[in-house]
């Protein structure tokens, strides 16, 4: 009973703000399930977490496929080259992402 009223709620959120809660890479795919049930989700932020290169790609993946983000925070996860990489190949998708606020992770232009 309590798992499908979690679950209905969730259908409601339209932000899910997760910024400083020591997400690692190891928790990102539970994250993304979250994600896959809030069909509404117009803001993610995930910033100043434990993300890297494998949790930004887990929640770039699943955000391609509920396209209804429009403000993106990544920031502050020293997630590395291969998560700009990821974000990139995100942005080429997106339809819908107005704000990707992505500072603090140790991105490169090599």
């Amino acid at each position: 009973v309590f798992s499908t009223m979690v679950t209905k709620s969730l259908m409601h959120l339209v932000c899910v703000d997760f910024t400083a809660n020591h997400i690692t890479d190891h928790a990102a795919d539970e994250f993304c399930r979250i994600i896959a049930l809030c069909p509404g989700l117009t803001e993610l932020r995930i910033g100043q977490n434990r993300l890297g290169a494998k949790g930004v790609s887990a929640v770039c993946q699943a955000l391609k496929e509920y396209d209804t983000v429009i403000t993106l925070d990544v920031s502050g996860n020293q997630a590395g080259n291969p998560a700009g990489q990821e974000l990139g190949a995100y942005l080429k998708t997106t339809q819908k992402l107005a704000t990707l606020i992505m500072g603090w992770n140790s991105i490169n232009h090599d």
